[in-house]
Protein backbone atom coordinates (compact mmCIF):
# COMPACT_ATOMS: atom_id res chain seq x y z
CA UNK A 1 0.00 0.00 0.00
CA UNK A 2 1.49 3.28 -1.13
CA UNK A 3 1.41 6.09 1.42
CA UNK A 4 3.63 8.40 -0.61
CA UNK A 5 2.10 11.39 -2.39
CA UNK A 6 1.50 10.81 -6.12
CA UNK A 7 2.99 13.11 -8.70
CA UNK A 8 0.40 15.76 -9.62
CA UNK A 9 -1.76 14.87 -6.58
CA UNK A 10 -2.78 17.97 -4.66
CA UNK A 11 -2.76 18.12 -0.85
CA UNK A 12 -6.53 17.60 -0.49
CA UNK A 13 -6.54 14.58 -2.82
CA UNK A 14 -3.57 13.12 -0.95
CA UNK A 15 -5.31 13.62 2.40
CA UNK A 16 -8.56 12.01 1.22
CA UNK A 17 -6.71 9.05 -0.29
CA UNK A 18 -4.97 8.36 3.03
CA UNK A 19 -8.26 8.75 4.88
CA UNK A 20 -9.84 6.22 2.49
CA UNK A 21 -7.14 3.71 3.41
CA UNK A 22 -8.00 4.25 7.06
CA UNK A 23 -11.79 4.21 6.76
CA UNK A 24 -12.56 2.17 3.63
CA UNK A 25 -9.86 -0.45 3.74
CA UNK A 26 -9.56 -0.45 7.54
CA UNK A 27 -5.81 -0.30 7.19
CA UNK A 28 -3.89 -0.92 10.36
CA UNK A 29 -0.66 0.18 8.70
CA UNK A 30 -1.56 3.85 9.00
CA UNK A 31 -2.75 5.81 12.00
CA UNK A 32 -4.42 9.22 12.24
CA UNK A 33 -1.17 10.66 13.51
CA UNK A 34 0.59 9.29 10.42
CA UNK A 35 -1.90 11.10 8.18
CA UNK A 36 -1.33 14.35 10.13
CA UNK A 37 2.42 13.93 9.68
CA UNK A 38 2.34 12.89 5.99
CA UNK A 39 0.07 15.82 5.07
CA UNK A 40 1.87 18.30 7.34
CA UNK A 41 -1.39 19.26 9.05
CA UNK A 42 -1.30 21.64 12.01
CA UNK A 43 -4.07 19.89 13.90
CA UNK A 44 -4.31 17.23 16.55
CA UNK A 45 -4.94 13.70 15.27
CA UNK A 46 -8.25 13.55 17.17
CA UNK A 47 -9.44 16.73 15.43
CA UNK A 48 -8.81 15.09 12.04
CA UNK A 49 -10.43 11.82 13.11
CA UNK A 50 -13.60 13.56 14.34
CA UNK A 51 -13.78 15.74 11.22
CA UNK A 52 -13.73 12.71 8.93
CA UNK A 53 -16.17 10.64 10.97
CA UNK A 54 -18.90 9.50 11.40
CA UNK A 55 -19.43 7.66 8.16
CA UNK A 56 -22.93 9.12 7.60
CA UNK A 57 -22.07 12.83 7.56
CA UNK A 58 -18.37 13.32 8.20
CA UNK A 59 -16.13 15.21 5.78
CA UNK A 60 -15.14 11.96 4.05
CA UNK A 61 -18.81 10.99 3.63
CA UNK A 62 -19.47 14.34 1.93
CA UNK A 63 -16.49 13.73 -0.38
CA UNK A 64 -17.85 10.33 -1.39
CA UNK A 65 -21.29 11.81 -2.01
CA UNK A 66 -19.76 14.41 -4.32
CA UNK A 67 -17.95 11.71 -6.30
CA UNK A 68 -20.94 9.42 -6.60
CA UNK A 69 -23.30 12.21 -7.69
CA UNK A 70 -20.83 13.97 -9.98
CA UNK A 71 -21.24 17.26 -8.13
CA UNK A 72 -19.00 20.15 -9.09
CA UNK A 73 -16.48 20.90 -6.36
CA UNK A 74 -16.82 24.66 -6.69
CA UNK A 75 -20.60 24.56 -6.40
CA UNK A 76 -20.56 22.50 -3.23
CA UNK A 77 -17.67 24.38 -1.70
CA UNK A 78 -19.39 27.72 -2.20
CA UNK A 79 -22.55 26.42 -0.52
CA UNK A 80 -20.58 24.79 2.25
CA UNK A 81 -18.57 27.96 2.84
CA UNK A 82 -21.74 30.04 3.00
CA UNK A 83 -23.30 27.60 5.43
CA UNK A 84 -20.10 27.46 7.45
CA UNK A 85 -20.05 31.25 7.67
CA UNK A 86 -23.67 31.32 8.86
CA UNK A 87 -22.94 28.72 11.49
CA UNK A 88 -19.87 30.63 12.68
CA UNK A 89 -21.96 33.79 12.99
CA UNK A 90 -24.64 31.95 14.98
CA UNK A 91 -22.02 30.38 17.24
CA UNK A 92 -20.41 33.78 17.88
CA UNK A 93 -23.79 35.31 18.69
CA UNK A 94 -24.49 32.55 21.20
CA UNK A 95 -21.00 32.88 22.61
CA UNK A 96 -21.42 36.63 23.10
CA UNK A 97 -24.79 36.13 24.75
CA UNK A 98 -23.60 33.34 27.00
CA UNK A 99 -20.27 34.78 28.11
CA UNK A 100 -21.89 37.10 30.61
CA UNK A 101 -24.49 34.50 31.55
CA UNK A 102 -21.89 31.78 32.12
CA UNK A 103 -19.88 34.01 34.41
CA UNK A 104 -23.00 34.90 36.38
CA UNK A 105 -24.03 31.23 36.49
CA UNK A 106 -20.60 30.13 37.75
CA UNK A 107 -20.57 32.85 40.39
CA UNK A 108 -24.13 32.06 41.45
CA UNK A 109 -23.45 28.32 41.56
CA UNK A 110 -20.40 28.79 43.74
CA UNK A 111 -22.25 31.20 46.00
CA UNK A 112 -25.19 28.77 46.35
CA UNK A 113 -22.82 25.89 47.14
CA UNK A 114 -21.21 27.94 49.91
CA UNK A 115 -24.59 29.08 51.24
CA UNK A 116 -25.90 25.51 51.18
CA UNK A 117 -22.96 24.34 53.26
CA UNK A 118 -23.56 27.17 55.71
CA UNK A 119 -27.32 26.52 55.90
CA UNK A 120 -26.68 22.83 56.60
CA UNK A 121 -24.68 23.91 59.62
CA UNK A 122 -26.88 26.79 60.75
CA UNK A 123 -30.10 24.74 60.70
CA UNK A 124 -28.57 22.57 63.44
CA UNK A 125 -27.23 25.46 65.52
CA UNK A 126 -28.67 25.30 68.99
CA UNK A 127 -28.63 28.40 71.18
CA UNK A 128 -26.01 28.35 73.90
CA UNK A 129 -27.03 27.78 77.48
CA UNK A 130 -27.44 31.17 79.13
CA UNK A 131 -25.02 31.49 82.06
CA UNK A 132 -25.98 32.59 85.54
CA UNK A 133 -25.42 36.34 85.59
CA UNK A 134 -23.38 38.18 88.16
CA UNK A 135 -24.95 41.27 89.71
CA UNK A 136 -24.27 44.18 87.36
CA UNK A 137 -22.53 47.24 88.70
CA UNK A 138 -23.56 50.73 87.72
CA UNK A 139 -20.02 51.92 87.18
CA UNK A 140 -19.14 55.09 85.29
CA UNK A 141 -16.42 53.48 83.18
CA UNK A 142 -17.07 52.44 79.58
CA UNK A 143 -15.00 49.63 78.06
CA UNK A 144 -14.12 48.91 74.44
CA UNK A 145 -12.83 45.42 73.71
CA UNK A 146 -11.84 43.82 70.42
CA UNK A 147 -10.12 41.00 68.64
CA UNK A 148 -8.08 41.55 65.50
CA UNK A 149 -6.31 39.30 63.03
CA UNK A 150 -6.77 35.93 64.71
CA UNK A 151 -6.22 34.15 61.37
CA UNK A 152 -7.90 31.04 62.76
CA UNK A 153 -6.95 27.92 60.80
CA UNK A 154 -3.41 29.08 60.14
CA UNK A 155 -0.56 26.90 61.40
CA UNK A 156 3.01 28.15 61.69
CA UNK A 157 6.29 27.91 63.52
CA UNK A 158 8.68 30.84 63.19
CA UNK A 159 12.28 30.08 64.16
CA UNK A 160 15.02 32.48 65.21
CA UNK A 161 18.60 32.57 63.93
CA UNK A 162 19.81 30.02 66.47
CA UNK A 163 16.94 27.56 66.09
CA UNK A 164 14.97 29.19 68.89
CA UNK A 165 11.20 29.55 68.51
CA UNK A 166 9.88 33.08 67.95
CA UNK A 167 6.23 32.12 67.56
CA UNK A 168 4.11 28.98 67.29
CA UNK A 169 0.49 29.25 66.22
CA UNK A 170 -2.33 26.84 65.55
CA UNK A 171 -5.95 26.27 66.53
CA UNK A 172 -5.11 25.38 70.13
CA UNK A 173 -2.75 28.33 70.65
CA UNK A 174 -5.65 30.53 69.48
CA UNK A 175 -7.92 29.00 72.15
CA UNK A 176 -5.24 29.54 74.81
CA UNK A 177 -4.71 33.19 73.87
CA UNK A 178 -8.46 33.85 73.81
CA UNK A 179 -8.75 32.30 77.26
CA UNK A 180 -5.99 34.62 78.50
CA UNK A 181 -7.78 37.60 76.95
CA UNK A 182 -11.01 36.51 78.62
CA UNK A 183 -9.40 36.32 82.06
CA UNK A 184 -7.79 39.76 81.63
CA UNK A 185 -11.11 41.26 80.53
CA UNK A 186 -12.93 39.78 83.53
CA UNK A 187 -10.31 41.19 85.89
CA UNK A 188 -10.65 44.67 84.35
CA UNK A 189 -14.45 44.43 84.47
CA UNK A 190 -14.39 43.55 88.15
CA UNK A 191 -11.78 46.15 89.09
CA UNK A 192 -13.53 48.98 87.24
CA UNK A 193 -17.07 47.77 88.01
CA UNK A 194 -17.98 47.85 84.33
CA UNK A 195 -21.53 46.89 83.36
CA UNK A 196 -21.25 46.97 79.56
CA UNK A 197 -18.57 46.18 76.98
CA UNK A 198 -18.63 47.42 73.39
CA UNK A 199 -16.90 44.56 71.62
CA UNK A 200 -15.57 44.79 68.05
CA UNK A 201 -14.40 41.93 65.87
CA UNK A 202 -11.93 43.91 63.75
CA UNK A 203 -11.88 40.97 61.33
CA UNK A 204 -9.44 38.64 59.65
CA UNK A 205 -10.59 36.16 62.24
CA UNK A 206 -9.79 33.40 59.74
CA UNK A 207 -6.76 33.02 57.49
CA UNK A 208 -8.75 32.77 54.27
CA UNK A 209 -7.13 32.15 50.88
CA UNK A 210 -5.93 35.47 49.52
CA UNK A 211 -2.99 33.80 47.81
CA UNK A 212 -2.28 30.27 46.60
CA UNK A 213 0.70 30.18 48.98
CA UNK A 214 -1.75 30.24 51.90
CA UNK A 215 -2.66 26.61 51.11
CA UNK A 216 0.55 25.42 52.78
CA UNK A 217 -0.41 27.07 56.08
CA UNK A 218 -4.17 26.55 56.49
CA UNK A 219 -5.79 23.63 58.27
CA UNK A 220 -9.37 24.31 57.18
CA UNK A 221 -11.13 25.83 54.18
CA UNK A 222 -12.75 29.26 54.38
CA UNK A 223 -16.27 28.07 55.20
CA UNK A 224 -15.19 25.48 57.77
CA UNK A 225 -12.82 28.00 59.39
CA UNK A 226 -15.64 30.55 59.58
CA UNK A 227 -17.99 28.03 61.19
CA UNK A 228 -15.44 26.90 63.78
CA UNK A 229 -14.31 30.43 64.57
CA UNK A 230 -17.88 31.76 64.76
CA UNK A 231 -18.97 28.95 67.07
CA UNK A 232 -16.01 29.54 69.38
CA UNK A 233 -16.58 33.31 69.50
CA UNK A 234 -20.25 32.72 70.34
CA UNK A 235 -19.18 30.56 73.31
CA UNK A 236 -16.59 33.14 74.35
CA UNK A 237 -19.07 36.03 74.28
CA UNK A 238 -21.70 33.93 76.01
CA UNK A 239 -19.28 33.24 78.84
CA UNK A 240 -18.24 36.90 79.07
CA UNK A 241 -21.91 37.93 79.25
CA UNK A 242 -21.99 36.34 82.69
CA UNK A 243 -20.16 39.47 83.89
CA UNK A 244 -21.34 42.26 81.56
CA UNK A 245 -23.78 43.22 78.86
CA UNK A 246 -22.17 43.15 75.41
CA UNK A 247 -22.78 45.11 72.23
CA UNK A 248 -21.08 43.17 69.43
CA UNK A 249 -19.97 44.68 66.09
CA UNK A 250 -18.31 42.74 63.26
CA UNK A 251 -16.17 44.41 60.58
CA UNK A 252 -15.42 43.00 57.13
CA UNK A 253 -11.75 42.17 56.48
CA UNK A 254 -9.66 41.32 53.44
CA UNK A 255 -8.75 37.79 54.54
CA UNK A 256 -12.46 37.10 54.97
CA UNK A 257 -13.22 37.71 51.29
CA UNK A 258 -14.17 34.91 48.94
CA UNK A 259 -11.78 35.57 46.05
CA UNK A 260 -13.99 33.87 43.44
CA UNK A 261 -12.52 32.97 40.03
CA UNK A 262 -9.14 34.49 40.94
CA UNK A 263 -10.86 37.75 41.84
CA UNK A 264 -8.89 40.59 43.33
CA UNK A 265 -9.51 42.59 46.47
CA UNK A 266 -12.96 44.16 46.42
CA UNK A 267 -14.17 42.29 43.32
CA UNK A 268 -16.70 40.42 45.43
CA UNK A 269 -17.09 42.80 48.34
CA UNK A 270 -20.38 41.30 49.50
CA UNK A 271 -18.94 37.78 49.61
CA UNK A 272 -17.30 38.01 53.03
CA UNK A 273 -17.00 35.31 55.68
CA UNK A 274 -17.64 37.87 58.43
CA UNK A 275 -21.34 37.61 57.54
CA UNK A 276 -21.19 33.87 58.27
CA UNK A 277 -19.39 34.36 61.58
CA UNK A 278 -21.77 37.05 62.79
CA UNK A 279 -24.83 35.01 61.79
CA UNK A 280 -23.51 32.00 63.73
CA UNK A 281 -22.96 34.22 66.76
CA UNK A 282 -26.44 35.75 66.42
CA UNK A 283 -28.21 32.38 66.16
CA UNK A 284 -26.13 30.84 68.93
CA UNK A 285 -26.92 33.69 71.33
CA UNK A 286 -30.48 34.40 70.19
CA UNK A 287 -31.84 33.63 73.67
CA UNK A 288 -29.18 35.64 75.50
CA UNK A 289 -30.54 39.16 75.95
CA UNK A 290 -27.24 40.28 77.43
CA UNK A 291 -25.53 40.10 74.01
CA UNK A 292 -26.68 42.31 71.14
CA UNK A 293 -25.28 41.30 67.73
CA UNK A 294 -25.33 44.27 65.36
CA UNK A 295 -25.31 44.04 61.52
CA UNK A 296 -21.96 43.38 59.84
CA UNK A 297 -20.37 46.40 58.15
CA UNK A 298 -17.11 47.60 56.67
CA UNK A 299 -17.27 50.72 58.86
CA UNK A 300 -18.92 50.54 62.28
CA UNK A 301 -19.91 53.94 63.70
CA UNK A 302 -20.90 53.49 67.35
CA UNK A 303 -21.96 55.76 70.19
CA UNK A 304 -20.13 54.56 73.32
CA UNK A 305 -21.94 56.48 76.01
CA UNK A 306 -21.63 59.73 74.05
CA UNK A 307 -18.13 58.95 72.76
CA UNK A 308 -18.17 58.50 68.98
CA UNK A 309 -16.15 55.50 67.78
CA UNK A 310 -15.42 54.51 64.17
CA UNK A 311 -14.17 50.94 63.76
CA UNK A 312 -12.86 49.16 60.67
CA UNK A 313 -10.51 46.34 59.78
CA UNK A 314 -8.17 48.80 58.08
CA UNK A 315 -7.19 47.32 54.72
CA UNK A 316 -8.40 50.49 52.99
CA UNK A 317 -6.64 52.86 55.39
CA UNK A 318 -3.16 53.96 54.37
CA UNK A 319 -2.94 56.43 57.24
CA UNK A 320 -5.41 56.40 60.15
CA UNK A 321 -4.84 60.03 61.05
CA UNK A 322 -5.69 61.13 57.52
CA UNK A 323 -8.63 58.71 57.47
CA UNK A 324 -10.20 60.31 60.54
CA UNK A 325 -10.09 63.73 58.90
CA UNK A 326 -11.42 62.36 55.61
CA UNK A 327 -14.31 60.45 57.18
CA UNK A 328 -15.29 63.48 59.23
CA UNK A 329 -15.47 65.54 56.05
CA UNK A 330 -17.23 62.87 53.96
CA UNK A 331 -19.92 61.97 56.47
CA UNK A 332 -20.10 65.21 58.44
CA UNK A 333 -19.89 63.40 61.78
CA UNK A 334 -17.92 63.62 65.00
CA UNK A 335 -15.21 60.97 65.49
CA UNK A 336 -13.60 60.84 68.92
CA UNK A 337 -11.81 57.56 68.31
CA UNK A 338 -10.97 55.42 65.29
CA UNK A 339 -9.85 51.82 65.83
CA UNK A 340 -8.57 49.25 63.35
CA UNK A 341 -6.54 46.07 62.97
CA UNK A 342 -4.86 44.74 59.81
CA UNK A 343 -1.26 45.85 60.51
CA UNK A 344 -0.72 43.32 63.35
CA UNK A 345 0.87 45.78 65.75
CA UNK A 346 -0.25 48.17 68.47
CA UNK A 347 -0.19 51.94 68.16
CA UNK A 348 -1.95 55.01 69.58
CA UNK A 349 -1.76 58.49 68.04
CA UNK A 350 -3.49 61.82 68.33
CA UNK A 351 -5.31 62.62 65.10
CA UNK A 352 -6.57 66.09 65.98
CA UNK A 353 -7.53 68.24 68.95
CA UNK A 354 -10.50 65.98 69.69
CA UNK A 355 -9.65 62.69 67.97
CA UNK A 356 -7.44 59.68 68.62
CA UNK A 357 -6.57 56.60 66.58
CA UNK A 358 -5.72 53.20 68.06
CA UNK A 359 -4.25 50.28 66.14
CA UNK A 360 -5.18 46.92 67.69
CA UNK A 361 -2.48 44.20 67.69
CA UNK A 362 -3.01 40.72 66.28
CA UNK A 363 -3.78 37.45 68.02
CA UNK A 364 -1.58 35.49 65.62
CA UNK A 365 1.58 37.49 66.28
CA UNK A 366 4.65 37.32 64.06
CA UNK A 367 4.11 35.14 60.98
CA UNK A 368 5.68 34.35 57.62
CA UNK A 369 4.40 37.59 56.10
CA UNK A 370 5.85 39.65 58.98
CA UNK A 371 9.18 37.90 58.48
CA UNK A 372 9.09 38.67 54.76
CA UNK A 373 8.62 42.37 55.55
CA UNK A 374 11.16 42.18 58.40
CA UNK A 375 8.53 43.54 60.81
CA UNK A 376 7.85 42.37 64.35
CA UNK A 377 4.30 41.67 65.48
CA UNK A 378 3.76 40.54 69.05
CA UNK A 379 0.64 38.55 69.92
CA UNK A 380 -1.38 40.90 72.13
CA UNK A 381 -4.85 42.02 73.07
CA UNK A 382 -6.11 45.40 74.14
CA UNK A 383 -8.83 47.10 76.15
CA UNK A 384 -9.76 50.79 76.09
CA UNK A 385 -11.40 52.43 79.09
CA UNK A 386 -13.31 55.71 78.97
CA UNK A 387 -13.52 57.05 82.50
CA UNK A 388 -14.60 60.67 82.86
CA UNK A 389 -11.79 62.66 81.26
CA UNK A 390 -9.48 59.64 81.23
CA UNK A 391 -8.70 57.66 78.11
CA UNK A 392 -6.94 54.49 79.27
CA UNK A 393 -5.29 52.26 76.64
CA UNK A 394 -4.44 48.85 78.14
CA UNK A 395 -2.12 46.45 76.32
CA UNK A 396 -2.60 42.80 77.24
CA UNK A 397 0.20 40.33 76.63
CA UNK A 398 -1.12 36.97 75.45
Amino acid sequence: MNFERYEGENKTEYLLRLVSYKLEEKSTDIDWQDIVDFCSLEVHRDVLRKAMQPSEFGAYAIYKYMLENDVEDSEVLIKLEEKHLEIKKDIQKLRDLRTGDNERIRNQARKEAILEEIRDYLKDVKPHHIPDFKMLKNGKTSMIGATADAHFGKELCIEGLEGDILNVYDEFVFYERMENLFNEYVQIIKEEEISKVYFFDLSDGIEGLLRNTALQYVKYGITESAIKYGNYMASWLNKLSEYVEIDYYGCKGNHMEYRILNGKSGDFGKENAQYIIDEIIRLSLINNNRVTVNPTKGLQYVDVDGYKVLATHGQEEKNLINSVKEYKEIYGVKIDLMISGHLHNSKQETASFHSKVVQFPSLVGIDDFSMKLKKTAKAEGKAILLKGKRFINIDIEL
